[in-house]
C-alpha cells in the first residue's frame, strides 16, 4: 500500500493572438483566469491548518520543503477565503434546522 504525498504540476500553454481586423495582440480571457493553486493543494492547505492547527507561516514552510511551492503567507490566506466562498451554500445548508 503506497502512503504519503506527492506533487503533481499541471502546465497550461496559451499563445497570444492577432485580431485580423484591428491587429491587436490577446490572450484569451478563459486562460487568464485558469487558477494558479490547484483545488486539492488548497484543501489540502486548509485541512492542515484546521486539523492539526498549523500556522498559515508554517503550512508556507512545509510547501516550500516538501512541495518546492514557493506561496507566500498572502496567497496562503487567500486559500481559506477560496474555500469559504466555494463552501459557503453548503454551510448554510448544514444550518438549516432539520
Amino acid at each position: 500500500m503506497n502512503s504519503g504525498i506527492k506533487k503533481l504540476v499541471t502546465a497550461y500553454e496559451s499563445g497570444s493572438f492577432l485580431c485580423s481586423r484591428c491587429r491587436k495582440s490577446f490572450t484569451p480571457e478563459n486562460f487568464k483566469s485558469l487558477p494558479y493553486y490547484g483545488d486539492t493543494l488548497i484543501k489540502w492547505a486548509m485541512d492542515q491548518h484546521v486539523t492539526y492547527g498549523i500556522s498559515l507561516k508554517n503550512i508556507t514552510n512545509i510547501l516550500a520543503g516538501t512541495f518546492n511551492i514557493k506561496a507566500s503567507i498572502v496567497e496562503v490566506c487567500n486559500f481559506k477565503e477560496k474555500l469559504a466562498n466555494t463552501y459557503y451554500e453548503t454551510y448554510e445548508e448544514i444550518r438549516q434546522p432539520l
